[in-house]
C-alpha cells in the first residue's frame, strides 16, 4: 500500500437516496503496483469509534465470491462489527489493471452520528487472496503507517464524518488538457497532524496506473505544510 484516506459525501452517493442525518464515506486505497483484477488482494480497514485503539468496526475490501458464492471477481466492500457479525455492503470501484480503489461505508454503518459520535479512528492492512504459485506458500501482508513518527510504529489516523477540519470530498470534471483552481481549508481547531491528518489524496481513476511500479500514478498526494500563527 502507498496512502489511504476518507472522504465524506452526501449518503445518495452510497444509497440513492437523500438522508441529511447520516453520510456515505469513501475510503481510498492506492498502491505501489497495479492488479490485474483487484480480487487478487484482500484489504482490511480496522474502525475505532471511542479512542481505545481496540477496533469496533471493520470494512474489507474483498471479491465478492469469496464471501457469498456469487459474484466471482466483483469486488465489494464488507462491513461488520467487532464480533464479525454483517453490518452492510457495497459495491467498491476497483478497476482492472488499476491501482487504486474506493470502498463505501455509511456513517450510521459505524454507530456515528452528527452532534454526537462522529469520529473515529482507523489503520488499514492488505494481503494476498490468491497467491501466485499456487501452492498456497506465498503470502504478503502490509500495514499502513502514518509515518508522522517512524519510531512509534504504526498509528491509527483519524476522521471526522460530519466535520473533518480538513476539507474534503470535492469533485470538479475537467475534459482533457484542462485544469482548475480549487480552494482548500484546514480548520486549526481540529486539526491533528500526528494523528494522521497529513493533507490531501487527490484520486483520478482515470490516469494511467502504468507499470507495476507506477501505481502512485493515480493518487497526488498534497502535504497541509506549516499553517500561519
Amino acid at each position: 500500500m502507498r496512502a489511504g484516506g476518507v472522504q465524506s459525501l452526501p449518503t445518495e452517493i452510497c444509497t440513492g437516496t437523500a438522508d441529511e442525518s447520516d453520510r456515505c464515506l469513501v475510503i481510498a486505497i492506492n498502491t505501489w503496483n497495479k492488479w490485474s483484477n483487484a480480487s487478487e488482494n484482500g484489504f482490511q480497514i480496522s474502525i475505532d469509534t471511542d479512542r481505545d485503539e481496540q477496533e469496533d468496526y471493520y470494512v474489507f475490501g474483498l471479491d465478492a465470491g469469496l464471501v457469498f458464492g456469487v459474484l466471482n471477481g466483483i469486488f465489494v466492500s464488507l462491513i461488520f462489527d467487532a464480533d464479525f457479525n454483517f453490518v452492510d455492503a457495497f459495491f467498491a470501484t476497483a478497476p482492472n489493471n488499476g491501482a487504486t480503489m474506493l470502498l463505501p461505508v455509511l456513517a450510521s454503518n459505524l454507530g456515528l452520528t452528527e452532534g454526537g459520535d462522529s469520529d473515529f479512528d482507523y489503520i488499514a492492512y492488505s494481503f494476498d487472496v490468491y497467491d501466485e504459485d499456487g501452492t498456497g506458500t506465498l503470502f504478503q501482508f502490509d500495514l499502513m503507517t502514518t509515518k508522522n513518527n517512524p519510531a512509534l510504529g504504526s498509528q491509527w489516523a483519524r476522521f471526522d464524518a460530519f466535520d473533518h477540519p480538513i476539507s474534503n470530498g470535492n469533485f470538479v470534471p475537467l475534459g482533457p488538457g484542462e485544469s482548475v483552481e480549487m480552494p482548500l481549508r484546514v480548520e486549526k481547531d481540529g486539526y491533528r497532524p500526528l494523528r494522521g491528518m497529513k493533507g490531501w489524496m487527490i484520486v483520478t481513476m482515470e490516469d494511467a496506473s502504468g507499470q507495476t511500479d507506477r501505481g502512485q500514478d493515480q493518487a497526488d498526494l498534497i502535504l497541509v505544510g506549516d499553517l500561519p500563527n
